[in-house]
């Protein structure tokens, strides 16, 4: 197969990358790409937390503290 595939397009298959997070495995492309490994790595990491028990926050709230208080940051009137 890799032969025909090598002779048909020039270019041999490279292996997919496999991963394991939680009880599922997951398959994303292999190198050159960096995509599959950043998901990969990405997943590794949250799999050391309890990602049920986590609460969202405001993706504006570059630290993840919760609403400002100071006024106007959020978007609320100055002398309220």
């Amino acid at each position: 197969m890799r032969l025909l595939q090598r002779l048909r397009t020039g270019r041999e298959a490279r292996p997919a990358l496999s991963t394991t997070y939680r009880d599922y495995t997951l398959y994303g492309l292999g190198l050159p790409s960096s995509g599959g490994i950043a998901v990969a790595e990405a997943l590794n990491l949250l799999e050391a937390y309890d990602t049920a028990t986590l609460t969202p926050v405001d993706p504006r709230d570059p630290v993840g503290r919760g609403p400002s208080r100071d006024p106007g940051v959020d978007g609320a009137a100055v002398g309220k």
